[in-house]
Formats: structure tokens, sequence, C-alpha cells
């Protein structure tokens, strides 16, 4: 899938599905008062005919918990923002290393400013032995 939006004329496809969600759930009057944008819009964003603004986008955003960026099918932004790396190319990938031992380690999400690895295999294999060591004594 790719992004839609940003001067195509159309609705990005999560903006669809949302919006549809919501009026499922409450009805489209109630969906346009709660994101703060006018009926009419609503009614084009679940035809996919209209593209949203940047305000808009900021308001689903706001509204739903959603990044935009994700609303926006960007291809690496995760659904509550941070960068998803299962969408990285690999190649693309940030390349962190660890501290203790110089390993390579591999960036497996970023939220915010959080980056999460999972720790290289030679110091994993010396945590599990030293947590088992500590077990017996």
């Amino acid at each position: 899938m790719s992004a839609m939006g940003r001067g195509s004329g159309q609705t990005p496809e999560r903006v669809v599905e949302l919006v549809r969600e919501e009026v499922s759930r409450i009805g489209q009057n109630a969906t346009a008062r709660a994101i703060g944008i006018p009926l009419r819009s609503v009614q084009k964003y679940m035809d996919g005919t209209a593209e949203p603004t940047r305000a808009t986008l900021e308001k689903l955003s706001a509204y739903s918990g959603l990044a935009i960026g994700w609303l926006l099918n960007d291809g690496i932004t995760g659904k509550h923002g941070g960068l998803d790396f299962n969408l990285v190319p690999e190649d693309e990938l940030p390349k962190v290393t660890c501290a203790r031992c110089g390993g390579g380690l591999k960036v497996v999400s970023a939220l915010y400013e959080d980056l999460h690895v999972e720790p290289c295999e030679t110091c994993l294999e010396e945590r599990v032995k030293q947590c088992l060591a500590n077990r017996e004594s």
C-alpha cells in the first residue's frame, strides 16, 4: 500500500477506516463534533474523496491517539508514533553497538526518543550465566 494524501486529492486509506469506524460507533454528527471537523468533511473522508489538511490530520491524531505518519501510511511510522523498524530496510537501520563489549545490537523498536534494542549475544550469554550462578549460591 502506498501513502495517499499529500496532493492526491483522495483520503488516505487509514483515515477512511478511522472515520468509518467512529461513524459506525457513534454516528456522523457525533464523529464530526468529537474530532472537531465539519460534517461534510466526515462524509467526504468516508467516501475517500477529500484530502485532509494538516490541521485536520492533527485533529484526527489527537482524537485517536494515532500518529499522523501512520494515518498517511508513510511506511515507517509506528501506529502510535516513533519508527517501526519492521518497516525500515535493513541497510537503513541505525547502527548501535553494545557499550559493554562493543558488539553489534539489533534495533527492535523506537518510540518517540526511546530506542529499544536486543542485548548482544555475548552479553546475553554472560547475563544468563550470572543469573544461574546467583541462583545456585
